[in-house]
């Protein structure tokens, strides 16, 4: 896309990312409301992950009392995946619950408070360290690898021996060649494969310590500090 804009002359939009684009022409409102959509179309994050067996309660049950932030979901539009969180884990507090948008100008969501990170930015920080837990629901897609790479370290800068990075994101493969083709075209980023997750921890200081697929639906992989 952003080539697209240097052909066409449009130097400013040919360095912006396409979610920059998007907030310049006023059509964030327009895509905060497709991906709201998304979620009626596959199973809540609760039935998700224990599908592949992953077990969440533990995790929000171990968390020190020192902890302010459970989880900050990066990306996270209006709060879809934190609320569905909550109605299944009703002792999640507003206060736990945080979501960073690059444009926090989506208005007041009940249930979850909403601050703004620019996770392009590379000199730009986590701005909430030591959370539980760090969610990314199809960013990395995104991303070329190195600005993915980019942003688990700037996260893992913040994180605490007890964080965890959960990435919820479709695995590369023949099905999904028109979404991969689609990143590619659109963000310069892409679906990835099993290995080049392992491959990403590694060069961001970070080790994968749960990964799994449920079929069609979008996987998960969590991420730690070694």
């Amino acid at each position: 896309m952003q080539f697209a804009y240097k052909v066409m002359g449009n130097e400013k939009y040919a360095k912006e990312h396409t979610y920059a684009i998007m907030a310049a022409e006023g059509r964030m409102d327009s895509f905060n409301t497709f991906m709201v959509g998304k979620f009626g179309g596959i199973p809540p994050v609760t039935e998700r992950l224990k599908s592949i067996k992953y077990d969440l309660e533990p995790v929000l049950a171990g968390a020190r009392p020192s902890t302010s932030t459970k989880i900050v979901d990066i990306g996270g539009g209006r709060g879809e995946l934190l609320l569905q969180l909550k109605e299944a884990y009703p002792q999640l507090r507003n206060e736990d619950l945080i979501v960073e948008e690059f444009n926090d100008d989506l208005g007041d969501v009940s249930g979850v408070t909403i601050i703004e990170w620019n996770y392009k930015d590379e000199s730009s920080p986590q701005p909430i360290k030591g959370a539980l837990i760090y969610n990314l629901s199809h960013v990395l897609h995104n991303l070329p690898d190195l600005d993915a790479i980019g942003v688990l370290q700037r996260i893992a800068e913040a994180m605490a021996p007890h964080s965890r990075i959960l990435v919820h994101e479709d695995v590369r493969r023949t099905e999904m060649a028109p979404v991969h083709a689609a990143m590619i075209l659109l963000f310069g980023g892409r679906e990835r494969t099993e290995p080049e997750w392992r491959l990403m921890a590694k060069l961001a200081g970070l080790v994968v310590t749960f990964i799994g697929f449920p079929g069609f639906a979008p996987g998960l992989i969590e991420f730690r500090k070694p």
